[in-house]
């Protein structure tokens, strides 16, 4: 009997038979920590929680990723927050921008509405947030340090708010409302010398970039997209599927791999081969600058039509 092929060999014949999966590309950023307030913010949900009347809520916090700042957490009437319709969320965003200005970047999860667990493809809040300047970054799955501050955070504001006490959706927002105020500006950190984090990072009182709905870039959007590329297997009949639009491309590329990356310059999505042969393209129909900015008075999911 012969002797067998490596592992690796046998990987690298089925890749040149096309009959391997590309990696799907990674949304996550390099991992890079805050020098000074406002500069990354981290973002976060807490779920499935339920009030003395019944209601299921959520809500999602925001902490400054240098000083470990609570800055605000609106409470949601759903249990999970990739129930909220997107407007409510852009909101609740906005009125935090409003009081903080806007940060550089903002980490999150790779769950709705923020990510996408498949990592098939971008959602459309991500994208809102880049159009005014702010760099999303998605943490690693099953990473929680990469999220530490909030994730510490999330524990903290929910022992103080004494969820088990709180009647009802209004007496939740009021006691959390509280409990961020004491966080920031009232408890003495052991590590910051015995100082309140405000004492210990006074300018987190001063916004690095103030907010104006009217500020919303689109190209700023369209060379987002521009730098990644995703990759998609073409069906028996010549199709693939792409932000939930089923595009034609040619019987001759049928059960290959294809990758699709966007042209900024004719906003056009373009299509290739592995080989980097072009094949087609298409108009950018969906990730409309219409379609972004009616995000923030949406009342359904957005993404679940995009």
């Amino acid at each position: 009997m012969g002797r067998l092929p490596s592992i690796r060999t046998l990987q690298l014949w089925f890749k040149a038979a096309g009959l391997t999966k590309p990696r799907p590309q990674l949304l996550n950023s390099p991992k890079v920590w805050a020098e000074y307030p406002h500069q990354v913010w981290q973002v976060d949900a807490k779920e499935q929680q339920r009030t003395l009347d019944g209601t299921k809520v959520c809500w999602l916090t925001v902490v400054d990723e240098k000083s470990g700042a609570v800055l605000a957490a609106p409470v949601f009437p759903y249990g999970r927050i990739g129930q909220v319709p997107l407007g409510l969320i852009c909101e609740q965003l906005q009125l935090i921008f409003r009081q903080w200005g806007l940060p550089q970047a903002i980490k999150i999860d790779n769950g709705r509405p923020f990510g996408d667990p498949k990592r098939l493809q971008i959602p459309l809040l991500p994208l809102w947030l880049v159009g005014y300047g702010i760099e999303p970054i998605w943490n690693r799955a099953a990473r929680p340090t990469d999220n530490a501050k909030v994730e510490r955070a999330q524990a903290t504001t929910a022992n103080w708010a004494d969820l088990a006490t709180c009647s009802d959706i209004a007496d939740l927002r009021q006691k959390l409302a509280q409990v961020i105020v004491t966080q920031r500006e009232r408890y003495p950190v052991r590590r910051l010398n015995e100082q309140t984090r405000q004492q210990a990072y006074p300018t987190i009182d001063t916004p690095l970039c103030l907010f104006e709905i009217s500020h919303f870039d689109y190209q700023l959007v369209l060379a987002f997209l521009q730098r990644r590329s995703w990759h998609r297997k073409v069906s028996k009949i010549g199709v693939i599927s792409f932000y939930y639009q089923r595009w034609f491309l040619n019987r001759s590329v049928a059960d290959q791999w294809v990758s699709i990356r966007l042209e900024a310059t004719s906003n056009e999505w373009v299509i290739f081969t592995d080989t980097g042969e072009f094949i087609k393209s298409f108009s950018n129909t969906v990730i409309t600058e219409q379609a972004l900015l009616s995000l923030a008075t949406s009342q359904t999911n957005s993404d679940e039509s995009c």
